[in-house]
């Protein structure tokens, strides 16, 4: 069959053919499209491999080599409340790992004199960081700490009140009553210091639990003497006896940095209360007399223990103010001649008995008024 080259039978042949190599490349290109797929697959997996187990790790920052160290560091410093340049030396230091262990671990250190401490070689974990010194508030805080970091605190502690000096005593009084009411007291002076300040210083409670009994103790301008003369009858147990021998505790509580810290002191011992009811004899209800004096009184029940007088002369000034003369360690069981010069005026005075440990017991006041003599 001849085809004229540009006619008719020409270009139809040349139609078909063309759509025979597309339909013929389109059938090629599926046969083979899975199979390229997974010879990139195969590939891919092949080169990861290879690089996975290639790779040599060496770098001690990469977790994967065996060189890398996750360990990490606490460092701190503990200091005075406030002044914090000052450092607190010989702070016992204790960190605990939160985490559960099958090992019950901890670490410890202590400060040195530049008040600081440091731990190395750390696992990373949760830490609760608890410093205890004698005279400071226990502190404490909780960090977090990841690999290979270092952790820094600081610790301002609060030291406790310092009891200087106490005074615990007991005391018996005859009442100006007309029923001749006499009455027993608790009598405590406890001088204390706040190393920070005594400001810190909020309350101080006496208390014996053995009684269940509790009191307050007042404190003076600057928080630095704090005392109280506590009636037995004010009490639930108004028994003298009862006491004796029990023991006594003085908590002193103190806030800073709105933490509130207790300290306790103790235990005090109430030796004797003295019964001994002392009665004056001369002078007495408002007499008159003229210098010098002689002061009489009677003791009906001497004690058997060591025991002194002391006279108690008070002059009248005006309403609720006067001036005390003391007369101390009278030995007389009796008497006493006052010679130095006292203002004429109107006075009422007193005896009292002290024991060896400042146990007291005191007689009624009784007035007199001095005139010049003639």
């Amino acid at each position: 069959m001849l085809l004229h080259k540009g006619g008719k039978q020409e270009k139809q042949l040349r139609s078909y053919t063309t759509i025979h190599k597309e339909t013929s490349l389109r059938m090629i290109a599926r046969l083979k499209l899975p199979y390229i797929k997974a010879f990139f697959l195969i590939l891919l997996s092949v080169l990861t491999q290879r690089c996975s187990s290639d790779a040599p790790h060496s770098n001690p920052l990469d977790p994967l080599s065996p060189k890398y160290d996750p360990n990490a560091t606490l460092e701190g410093v503990c200091t005075r409340l406030y002044d914090q340049q000052v450092p607190v030396t010989d702070v016992d230091v204790v960190l605990k790992p939160q985490s559960p262990s099958p090992v019950n671990r901890q670490w410890e250190t202590r400060t040195d004199a530049s008040g600081r401490f440091r731990f190395t070689a750390l696992p990373p974990d949760t830490y609760l960081v608890v410093v205890r010194k004698d005279g400071f508030a226990p502190d404490s805080q909780m960090v977090v700490i990841g690999p290979k970091e270092t952790r820094q605190l600081q610790f301002a502690l609060d030291a406790l009140p310092l009891l200087q000096s106490i005074a615990f005593n007991t005391g018996h009084l005859l009442l100006n009553t007309p029923d001749g009411a006499e009455q027993y007291l608790i009598q405590i002076n406890v001088v204390l210091l706040d190393p920070d300040r005594n400001l810190d210083i909020d309350s101080v409670v006496c208390r014996n639990d053995s009684l269940q009994v509790q009191f307050p103790l007042s404190p003076n301008e600057d928080h630095s003497e704090w005392s109280v003369d506590m009636p037995l009858d004010a009490l639930p147990v108004p028994d003298p006896e009862a006491y004796l021998g029990k023991p006594f505790i003085i908590d002193v509580y103190s806030t800073a940095n709105s933490a509130v810290h207790k300290n306790s002191f103790g235990p005090y011992f109430l030796i004797r209360f003295i019964p001994t009811k002392i009665a004056i004899e001369f002078p007495k209800n408002d007499t008159t007399v003229t210098a010098p004096i002689t002061f009489r009184w009677r003791n009906p029940n001497r004690p058997a223990f060591p025991y002194v007088y002391q006279i108690e002369i008070n002059q009248f000034i005006s309403v609720g103010e006067f001036v005390t003369r003391r007369v101390k360690n009278v030995t007389s069981d009796s008497s006493l001649t006052f010679n130095l010069p006292l203002p004429v005026g109107k006075y009422f005075w007193a005896v009292i008995l002290f024991d060896n440990f400042g146990n007291w017991t005191r007689s009624k006041d009784e007035t007199f008024t001095l005139i010049p003599s003639r």
